[in-house]
């Protein structure tokens, strides 16, 4: 059975769990399986959960929590296992009230000592280690534990595997003065500071008392051993990682620690052991075997058994071995505090799709460049922080939506403009040049608007045409990582026993995926080749992950989209791939453009970013000038950029107008030369954007690097977004046209 939820508790206790879940990695790597993580309410309600399931219905589930909390549990759930052991070493503390006469342990003979009473394991154990630690903190104090007065605090069963509720229970006796002390270890009884005082010899010297040794365990239930050993392997691999990096971290540890327990930082090292990060492993040593059965054993003293056999059989340790071949074999990210993003580990809330105004709908090429300038003035001024603190675009592309500028290609018989696309690559340069990140993103959208127009049905028209002119956007899903060739991919289409169309697969470089309705997927299809599947987002089996690293465009969002198994209606399979190569098309040459115009765009803000700097703030470097911008050498360079990017606009001016010409009256000739002028512009545009990006710095002098300003932005993104489909193929095919008259081969990439 395949595994598509996995539920989680990690009750109150710290650990390297609570840790991996807060630094992502884990998250992330499973939703990258297709696996969603969630929280469960509680190691209570698992057991519960298993004890009243259907025998048919599979439970996959990891508990972790301690093992007075743990051991009820593996009793009830003979089926669960216990795959790590931690040991954490906790301080203890004797509180008093804040009026107290008690100042010190030599002052506890006759007191009033409170102690927990209840059925639960963790009180039973908390009402042991209270007499246990008030007697250790007692030696050489000329007290003898017999002459305490021990008082039974009743603690309400349904809350009795609470430490909460105990020391709540605990501290509600102390305030109405029904007791004089009371014992907590430090992890509960930090809670109770502002109403309470600490013995001052009751805490944090040599002769204080120290909890037993919190206990905690890793449980995982037998059905997702079982079904997917290699998922659990995962899991504990990530928790050992985060153990590492808290050893290796420790200010970002404690900070994370004392968010997961509520604790405030400046707390921690008084009421926990200074060396709480470096015992959060989940190792199956020896000692921490031991520590586990003397917990047991002292529950068993108290009238608490379990019918669970001995440690052997509930223990399992082939996890441990494998998690440490993933770990060897490095097959797992290393956590980064803060590096992973929020929509790696949860999809993006559904209201962001669904509550948004009807878009406007734009008449004309004039109204749609004014439109684009519109917008790109809207979004500049807050570009550079959005690609330095990578902050996603959502509220961006929401505008760029209502505006209406995603509905542009839409034919004008189904409502649309119906734009040229001399008047498209006019809004992606504008666009691109106060954003590059935006304009990329909205390039995957375009070319399956067109896409949709040149394959399919007029019932698939009608509907998606009235989606996008109603604001829809389409992402992407083609590409994949490890592919040979263009139509080598492993997602596919299938066939079901029932009849029914199945898609599986993994894609990345997903662009647009996240911020999307619909997501465009390419994959095999029997010997049709390939199709594209309009995949709605909200389809069970589709997850995307935002796990995009890249140098540059950091606000594409151009990660992974997992498919598994998602139903797909007849009505969202386009008939459009090697059929389409077969007759003159213009499609790639399309999709092709408006990357150029990216890539312009980016060099023309380097070129006017530069231009700004060198006249604001950089220094002349000769004692002639007084100003910088009047140094002969530096106009003249200014004067080479101005013609390269000049020369870029002209060229990619004139590949929109072959392709318009393609479009209006489409055969092999001007699917041809569409195709080169795009090449030409594309090639050209690549040198200079990289040379104009680089330049600036040249021009603009040291100052100009400085991170304030962000102005590396520029060459990062048009470092990264020039690779998309190489240069050095275009120059061959451009020179056999020149030298041969051979036409370029009629991909849908060139």
């Amino acid at each position: 059975m395949a595994v598509s939820k996995i539920t989680y508790s990690v009750g109150d206790n710290p650990g390297a769990l609570g840790l991996a879940l807060e630094l992502g990695e884990l998250v992330k790597d499973l939703r990258l399986h297709g696996i969603q993580f969630e929280s469960a309410a509680s190691a209570d309600t698992l057991s519960e959960e298993a004890q009243g399931q259907d025998t048919n219905t599979e439970s996959y589930s990891v508990v972790y929590g301690e093992a007075a909390t743990l051991l009820p549990l593996l009793d009830a759930n003979p089926d669960y296992k216990i795959v790590g052991i931690s040991q954490l070493d906790l301080h203890g503390l004797v509180l008093v009230s804040r009026d107290s006469s008690l100042h010190s342990k030599g002052e506890l003979k006759g007191a009033r000592i409170g102690l927990p009473q209840g059925d639960s394991s963790l009180v039973k154990l908390w009402r042991q280690e209270t007499v246990e630690q008030i007697g250790t903190l007692l030696q050489g104090a000329n007290v003898s534990i017999s002459e305490l007065n021990w008082v039974d605090i009743p603690v309400v069963n349904g809350e009795s595997t609470d430490g909460t509720a105990v020391i709540r229970a605990l501290i509600n006796a102390l305030l109405r003065s029904e007791v004089d002390a009371v014992y907590g270890d430090g992890l509960h009884a930090w809670q109770a500071l502002p109403f309470t005082k600490v013995l001052e010899d009751g805490a944090s010297s040599e002769s204080a008392p120290r909890s037993a040794r919190l206990v905690a365990g890793l449980a995982v239930s037998g059905a997702l051993l079982r079904d997917s050993h290699e998922i659990v392997s995962r899991i504990l691999a990530h928790i050992r990682l985060a153990a590492q990096w808290a050893d290796r971290h420790r200010e970002e540890a404690d900070s994370l620690l004392s968010s997961q327990i509520g604790l405030p930082q400046n707390l921690l090292g008084s009421v926990l052991t200074s060396n709480l990060s470096n015992q959060l492993d989940l190792d199956l040593t020896p000692a921490r075997i031991k520590a586990w059965t003397k917990v047991r054993g002292s529950l068993a003293a108290e009238g608490l058994t379990f019918g669970i056999g001995s440690e052997e059989t509930y223990i399992d340790r082939s996890v441990q071995d494998s998690a440490e071949e993933m770990l060897v074999a490095n097959r797992l990210e290393l956590p980064q505090f803060g590096r992973v993003s929020r929509y790696a580990q949860q999809d993006v809330p559904a209201s962001y799709f669904e509550d948004r105004p009807k878009a406007h709908i734009i008449a004309s090429d004039e109204e749609a460049i004014e439109a684009a300038r519109t917008f790109a003035d809207s979004i500049k001024a807050s570009a550079s922080g959005r690609d330095r603190h990578r902050i996603l675009p959502f509220d961006e592309l929401r505008k760029l939506s209502e505006s209406g500028l995603n509905g542009l290609l839409v034919p004008k018989q189904y409502g649309g403009p119906g734009v040229s696309t001399a008047a498209l690559i006019e809004t992606f340069k504008m666009i691109s040049e106060a954003d590059a990140s935006i304009g990329q993103i909205s390039q995957n959208h375009h070319i399956f608007v067109k896409v949709l127009e040149v394959s399919g049905t007029e019932e698939q028209k009608t509907f998606f045409f009235d989606q996008i002119l109603q604001g829809a956007q389409f992402g992407n899903a083609l590409s994949e990582r490890g592919n040979k060739s263009y139509f080598d991919y492993s997602t596919k289409l299938t066939l079901d026993e029932e009849g029914k169309y199945r898609l599986s697969g993994h894609k990345y470089y997903s662009t647009g995926a996240l911020y999307s309705a619909w997501i465009p997927v390419f994959a095999k299809w029997g010997e049709e080749g390939l199709a594209t599947i309009l995949v709605p987002r909200k389809a069970e089996g589709v997850t995307i992950v935002d796990d995009w690293s890249g140098i540059g465009q950091r606000t594409t969002a151009s990660g992974s989209v997992v498919l598994r198994n998602v139903e797909i209606s007849p009505e969202n399979i386009l008939s459009f791939g090697r059929r389409v190569q077969d007759a003159p098309q213009y499609i790639g040459s399309l999709g092709q453009i408006m990357h150029v115009a990216v890539d312009v765009g980016i060099s023309s803000a380097a070129l006017k970013d530069a231009v700004k700097f060198v006249r604001e703030k950089t220094r002349s470097s000769s004692a002639q000038y007084e100003q910088a911008h009047d140094e002969p050498y530096l106009i003249k360079r200014f004067g080479e950029l101005g013609v390269k990017q000049h020369a870029a606009e002209a060229l990619l001016d004139k590949a929109a107008f072959y392709i318009d010409k393609a479009i209006e009256q489409l055969n092999e000739d001007s699917a041809a030369q569409a195709s080169i002028w795009v090449a030409s512009a594309k090639a050209f545009a690549t040198e200079t954007a990289i040379e104009i990006t680089n330049a600036l710095f040249e021009v603009a002098g040291t100052a100009s690097m400085d991170e304030k300003y962000n102005l590396d932005r520029h060459w990062r993104n048009a470092r990264i977004h020039t690779l998309h489909d190489p240069v050095r193929w275009k120059y061959h095919h451009i020179g056999n046209w020149v030298l041969k008259d051979v036409r370029p081969p009629n991909l849908l990439t060139l």
